[in-house]
């Protein structure tokens, strides 16, 4: 099953960005958007998330959930 994902890098591995995008797209990460200061985002199969939990640059791996939140208009629930 396919999940969206936060990886989030130790502030040390930062500077090595480009070798760590190349390895987790080999690992079968598909790549949406990359920050400055070590989180990438992107989506792979539920299994990526333990490969990527065992790399040491990575401090840590979580699937992004996404929540809807009504228009101000309509009924509580």
């Amino acid at each position: 099953m396919m999940v969206d994902l936060i990886i989030t890098l130790h502030k040390d591995d930062v500077k090595d960005m480009a070798s760590l995008l190349e390895r987790f797209k080999q690992e079968g990460l598909s790549i949406s958007n990359v920050t400055d200061y070590g989180v990438i985002m992107g989506r792979g199969d539920k299994s990526i998330i333990e490969k990527l939990s065992q790399q040491k640059e990575v401090e840590s791996v979580m699937e992004d959930y996404y929540t809807q939140l009504p228009p101000p208009e309509a009924d509580i629930q």
